[in-house]
């Protein structure tokens, strides 16, 4: 079962990017549910229409300065989460002589709701996209390419990871605006929505494709704010300032073990699998993809040609003809010394995601090389999309 991206909506005789409609619903519906937060526990409305105005503001002042730094336009949910949340505490303790935690609880579930229908967006538009996955699945055309879709994963069937996220955001957004209306003490819903989200973005990170995501150290940006995020709340928290909850060191000890663990896995083992599968690692390996079936297409050269990535893992690509079938043979190997099987697996896996129609092929051992043999007739993608 496979879903088809839609990147535009024709509503009354307009064309209107899905991801612009749903952002504009996700913020309408944000403003209305802090409104409903204000009005039932007796905060003045006004200081909500004036938080609405600075929220709006500082979301479009650091989207105009990201672009002019850049030179493109980018949303990054937490840069835009922070400087929010930041702006508006500024301007209720300076400015409007407001309680804070209770405003920043309330434009935090806000912002929640706005991205739980942005995140709808991004799955019709194609940006924060998952990686290769079958059951069930999202699918991308050549209009997405066009739009900033990663190109290699056109027509591939990507896990749809945006509507995992906009489901388990709409359920936090929901239990934090219980927990507020049941006046928990201050704080409560702060600490619930940055550690209960927190710990879902961390984990979604690892099942994240898009190769523009940047990676410090194995791990995304998102993922190392996501702790920062939850060591000022704890902070917050040692000094009194928020309400104490036991779970949330346990939630931390329990993602930065985790961390530990996946480091020491890939460095006492000496296995890069997970570095192998990274998205930007990917997109080298389509690269040469790319190069290699250009390659193939020339008469057969002297010397065939080997291609480098940089994590040193080496691709060469040749047609071998038989009587009965020709073969496709990709050889793996890796420049820093043998190659493991579990690596020579994933890298094959890759491959075979990125240009295989079936799933037909044999990996042959051939020290210190893995030959991966492919039916010529079955290179190529699948027409997934129609």
């Amino acid at each position: 079962m496979h879903y088809k991206g839609i990147l535009t909506l024709h509503l009354f005789g307009r064309a209107i990017p899905t991801f612009l409609f749903l952002g504009t619903i996700g913020y309408v519906v944000g403003v209305g549910l802090g409104f409903c937060l204000a009005w039932q526990t007796g905060l003045p409305l006004w200081a909500m229409v004036v938080l609405c105005l600075v929220s709006a503001l500082t979301f479009f002042v650091l989207a105009f300065l990201h672009k002019i730094i850049t030179g493109h336009e980018e949303l990054i949910y937490y840069h835009h989460e922070i400087a929010i949340m930041t702006v508006s505490a500024l301007v209720l303790r300076w400015v409007l002589h407001q309680p804070v935690v209770p405003f920043l609880e309330i434009t935090l579930l806000g912002i929640g709701t706005f991205l739980a229908f942005g995140r709808l967006g991004c799955l019709n538009a194609g940006c924060c996209h998952g990686r290769p996955y079958h059951p069930i699945s999202v699918i991308y055309g050549d209009e997405h390419r066009k739009a900033g879709f990663t190109a290699h994963y056109v027509g591939i069937r990507l896990f749809p990871i945006q509507l995992v996220e906009s489901v388990c955001v709409f359920l936090i957004t929901g239990i934090g605006a219980w927990l507020f209306l049941a006046q928990q003490p201050t704080g409560t819903v702060l600490g619930w929505y940055t550690f209960s989200y927190g710990t879902i973005r961390f984990l979604l990170e690892f099942f994240r494709g898009d190769p523009d995501r940047p990676y410090r150290r194995g791990f995304s940006e998102a993922q190392w704010t996501t702790l920062l995020l939850m060591l000022v709340v704890l902070l917050y928290e040692g000094l009194g300032q928020l309400a104490f909850h036991t779970w949330h060191w346990l939630i931390l000890t329990g993602l930065l073990l985790l961390m530990v663990v996946l480091r020491l896995y890939s460095s006492i083992a000496g296995n890069q699998t997970m570095a192998l599968r990274n998205p930007h690692h990917v997109r080298e390996i389509a690269d040469i993809l790319s190069h290699l079936d250009m390659q193939v297409q020339r008469p057969t050269p002297a010397v065939v040609k080997v291609w480098t990535t940089s994590l040193g893992y080496q691709l060469s690509g040749q047609t071998v003809v038989e009587k009965l079938a020709d073969w496709r043979l990709f050889s793996l190997s890796c420049k820093q010394g043998s190659i493991s099987q579990s690596e020579a697996q994933a890298l094959s896996g890759i491959i075979l995601q990125l240009r295989l129609k079936n799933q037909t092929h044999q990996l042959v051992h051939s020290p210190p090389v893995y030959h991966l043999l492919v039916p010529e007739k079955d290179i190529g993608r699948e027409s997934n999309y129609r």
